[in-house]
């Protein structure tokens, strides 16, 4: 009984030891890409930052992925960069298909779709 209980415990501090190393990497990659996004010109590179972004809030903060997926669009389309464009209306698409608006969410990603056709992107088409 007593070796069954230190092997449970031993299991659960293992468990959290990986799970708050893991917390601190993300923590410090996000704080790392957001350092690197206030001094970066609105270009491709500051659009990848933003995806990047995106990716690490996706699960854990949607709302902040959303405004991330947001900004990437919006530069995109300024300079005219088709893979950021493909990339953003992706990521909106699946936050939106999150959220549950499905009619939005598949509007999305069809024009998504156009996008990576056009750069004969064939791992991004959905």
């Amino acid at each position: 009984m007593i070796k069954s209980a230190y092997s449970y415990l031993l299991l659960f501090i293992i468990f959290n030891l990986l799970f708050f190393k893991s917390f601190a990497q993300d923590t410090f990659k996000i704080d790392s890409l957001t350092n690197v996004l206030s001094e970066t010109p609105e270009d491709s590179v500051k659009v990848e930052i933003l995806l990047k972004l995106f990716w690490e809030h996706r699960r854990t903060n949607p709302k902040m992925a959303m405004e991330y997926a947001e900004q990437s669009l919006e530069i995109s389309q300024s300079i005219d960069y088709l893979k950021g464009i493909a990339n953003s209306l992706q990521n909106i698409g699946i936050i939106r298909k999150v959220q549950g608006n499905y009619d939005k969410a598949s509007d999305l990603l069809i024009e998504a779709n156009s996008y990576y056709e056009k750069l004969e992107d064939t791992v991004g088409i959905v």
